[in-house]
């Protein structure tokens, strides 16, 4: 659900993305400090975690929430090349296509099985698809999904809506249903409903309510994966799902949307609270869109030449726009400078990050009162910043921004 991002631009299949960037990754040494200890690295990736760590997210091995990047030691043998964080839950994985998860354990959401409500502090490798080779997941909002190389789809956790699209969710079960020719390269997980996107730009989706998120023209959940017949001949490249709304970008830069528009999350303006069929949003038509991403209520994008545009919800300054009001369409956003080119967007409940120069540095704003704006330098924590604020840490340590994930109240970054 919550947005994370990749190589900028680069539009191929989410499998080739990943094992571009496990073979990549880390090319030559990397010396930077972390607490006292310094140390180099040769063909190595590290994550850093920071937020609210109530729930065990960060992955720390505490519930503490961290104001500044922490290094996960733990990850760093295991060779990771992508991160999603969830609502409060963290995912992992590593070119040999292992898949560790951490945090709230509620509704079964990790994985991991029946735990008896114990959330797991420590990155944990999820057994039941140990012998499977994971390329893709997305860790939701209380439910996840995952693509196997043999081009099943995974899901588990919270079924409330169907969004599943099996009975169990215990452990992760292969979704029934899905077209046994269909490649996929991507899945997005939304607060109820699922998306997921083939190779020859086709997305299928589950679950959704009557306000439209799964897209299908349909009120109601979907119980089986349904195919986007609106979408069929729009050659899709990108899709992101938000608690209750969808967005789709298409191989020509346009962006669609659909679902549920009481903040202006759809982007249409003011004409219809819901958007049962996604449409296009016509104030992004003259923008060369590349990347898209949905926090909770609020939505942006990149655009080829290094804009980058939000809208929806606003309250805590997520939108970058300078201020806290909501926004129904698409508003460049304020705050980088002529020379810093955004090449990624992220989002998550109440912040947004933006990766400038293709990875030298990143900046993020919107709610902060649990860290994870990142900014631990005397500063309040408690306050929301409603333009970008750079993130200084990686690099002022020689650090290249690889992957950026954002959760409810945290954040996750994997460095090259």
């Amino acid at each position: 659900m919550w947005s994370r991002f990749s190589r900028p631009f680069t539009r191929v299949s989410n499998r080739s993305l990943l094992t571009t960037v496990g073979t990549a990754v880390g090319a030559g040494s990397v010396l930077f400090f972390n607490s006292p200890t310094c140390f180099a690295s040769d063909k190595q990736t590290f994550v850093f975690g920071w937020g609210s760590g109530q729930y065990g997210q960060i992955g720390n091995g505490g519930e503490r929430n961290v104001s500044a990047p922490l290094h996960l030691h733990d990850l760093d043998m295991e060779d990771i090349v992508f991160v999603s964080a969830g609502s409060q839950q963290s995912a992992a994985l590593t070119k040999d296509g292992r898949l560790f998860t951490w945090g709230r354990s509620q509704n079964r959401r990790l994985g991991h099985g029946d735990t008896m409500g114990s959330n797991e502090s420590y990155p944990k490798i999820v057994a039941e698809l140990e012998g499977q080779e994971v390329v893709y997941v997305d860790a939701g909002f209380s439910h996840m999904a995952c693509i196997c190389s043999n081009n099943e789809i995974y899901t588990w956790g919270k079924n409330s809506s169907k969004q599943l699209g099996h009975p169990k969710s215990d452990y992760p079960a292969v979704v029934k249903g899905l077209p046994s020719d269909a490649k996929f390269s991507k899945v997005a997980c939304g607060r109820g409903h699922t998306l997921a996107m083939t190779d020859d730009g086709e997305v299928f989706s589950w679950g959704g309510s009557k306000k439209g998120a799964q897209g299908t023209g349909k009120r109601g959940a979907e119980v089986l994966p349904t195919l986007i017949h609106a979408l069929s001949d729009l050659d899709v490249v990108d899709i992101a799902a938000g608690e209750d709304f969808s967005l789709f970008l298409t191989k020509e830069g346009k962006v669609y949307s659909c679902g549920a528009s009481d903040f202006g999350q759809t982007g249409h303006g003011r004409t219809t609270r819901y958007s049962l069929s996604p449409e296009k949003i016509y104030m992004l038509d003259k923008q060369n869109v590349a990347k898209i991403c949905c926090g909770q209520y609020h939505a942006a994008c990149v655009t080829q030449e290094g804009d980058v545009y939000t809208w929806g919800f606003n309250k805590d300054g997520q939108l970058g726009q300078g201020d806290n009001f909501h926004r129904h369409t698409p508003s460049k956003i304020i705050g980088l400078t002529d020379s810093q080119k955004a090449s990624d967007v992220a989002a998550g409940h109440g912040h947004t990050a933006v990766v400038v120069d293709e990875g030298e540095s990143v900046f993020i704003f919107g709610r902060g009162r649990s860290g994870q704006i990142g900014r631990d330098n005397g500063e309040s924590i408690a306050a929301y910043r409603p333009t970008p604020v750079e993130v200084n840490y990686f690099k002022n340590n020689g650090l290249k921004i690889g992957t950026v994930a954002l959760g409810s109240d945290h954040s996750l970054i994997m460095t090259e």
